[in-house]
């Protein structure tokens, strides 16, 4: 069965768009600095601030991170509700980079070197309480670690999406 041709253009598309977002997969892995998305991703970190405002100190300090993580991955979830995979993985590779932001961030716990909006670190809050801010370079490096993990699978699920419907359409 042939695709027709607004379904192959569509699948060029989405195959060239894959290209560019495993160049950039491949420089958040290796080589992540703050760049454009982190300035929508500080936008969630701070609602969730405002949001877990009510759940004590503890969890208003957690809630901006906790809030821009949960962003990506409910769209992703809902994309992938709807059967879209590769909008899904997309978002999956941003869940990824955000946690690499929040990755930066914790590292930066001790030395707080970071311009921040705010007055206070909110690691270096939660790390001093939890007499953790020894670790928090430690604990940042595996945190990238794990978003590396994420950026990788997600980059795998976006071209698992377009070989099974070019797969589909051979048949």
């Amino acid at each position: 069965m042939e695709l027709p041709p607004k379904i192959k253009a569509l699948l060029n598309l989405k195959s060239f768009f894959a290209l560019l977002l495993t160049v950039y997969a491949v420089w958040l892995v290796f080589a992540y600095r703050y760049h454009f998305i982190d300035n929508t991703n500080l936008i969630f970190h701070e609602a969730g601030h405002f949001l877990f405002v009510f759940f004590g100190d503890y969890l208003q300090f957690l809630g901006g991170s906790i809030f821009q993580l949960l962003i990506p991955l409910g769209i992703a979830g809902y994309f992938a509700m709807k059967r879209d995979m590769f909008a899904a993985a997309f978002c999956g590779i941003w869940l990824g980079e955000s946690l690499m932001n929040v990755a930066v961030y914790v590292g930066d716990a001790k030395v707080m070197s970071l311009h921040l909006i705010g007055g206070t670190h909110d690691f270096n809050w939660l790390f001093t309480r939890w007499n953790l801010l020894e670790e928090a370079i430690l604990i940042g490096k595996g945190l990238h670690i794990c978003a590396s993990i994420i950026v990788i699978i997600s980059l795998l699920f976006m071209y698992r999406s377009l070989w099974s419907v070019q797969g589909k359409a051979r048949i």
